[in-house]
């Protein structure tokens, strides 16, 4: 399976190039169509609202095109996973028990928001690559939950950490992965995890018995 002891996942240039330059065009037409109709105020107010948001989206795509696309996102190595967008450390594969397990419940404060203009824009137009998890617990098409074993812990240093690291009970946690405009599909990091995490936790745990 394995063609390299290390695999390293960047951002896909063109998938962002292509999702920044749809949002910018639905923004502009958006604070067009806001101008032509400023004899209403609510609803011109209403358009410009979600111009800015998929305008805010847009600025993150284009911040990701720039400086990111040249940085390895994940990396798949024998001493674990690391996803820089949480933090410069691994995750070992002896600390991970499952792959790709249903995520935690949003919250019902998440919920009702996500029934707001914001929240439902958020998830749209980013093709579910800003917010973690999913409202009924699933596997969403464009994240990775990992549940962590009983007694480890994953310490989230980057900004916006919380959202990917969830505390299921006090002694467990959650980890997610996000998958969208990376070079890889998640059929195909899955497939990476899976078999790295069958052939070097196992070869941890028997070196911690020894």
């Amino acid at each position: 399976m394995f063609t390299s002891d290390i695999y390293t996942i960047k951002y896909s240039k063109a998938e962002l190039e292509f999702k920044a330059a749809a949002q910018i065009f639905a923004a502009i037409l958006l604070g067009l169509i806001a101008f032509l109709s400023a004899k209403d105020p609510i609803g011109s107010t209403l358009w410009v609202s979600i111009a800015l948001v998929i305008a805010f989206f847009a600025c993150l795509n284009l911040h990701k095109l720039i400086f990111q696309t040249q940085k390895a996102i994940l990396v798949i190595a024998p001493e674990g996973i690391k996803d820089i967008r949480l933090g410069p450390d691994f995750i070992p594969w002896a600390a991970i028990e499952k792959i790709d397990v249903h995520g935690p419940r949003l919250s019902a404060a998440t919920l009702f928001l996500g029934f707001g203009l914001i929240m439902v824009a958020a998830l749209f137009l980013t093709d579910g690559g800003v917010y973690a998890g999913s409202g009924d617990g699933g596997q969403p098409k464009h994240h990775i939950w990992l549940l962590i074993a009983p007694g480890q812990r994953v310490a989230g240093q980057m900004r916006g950490f919380t959202r990917s690291i969830k505390n299921v009970n006090t002694d467990t946690q959650q980890v997610c992965i996000a998958t969208s405009n990376l070079t890889h599909g998640k059929q195909r990091i899955l497939d990476l995890l899976r078999g790295f995490h069958a052939r070097y936790a196992t070869v941890a745990n028997a070196e911690n018995v020894a």
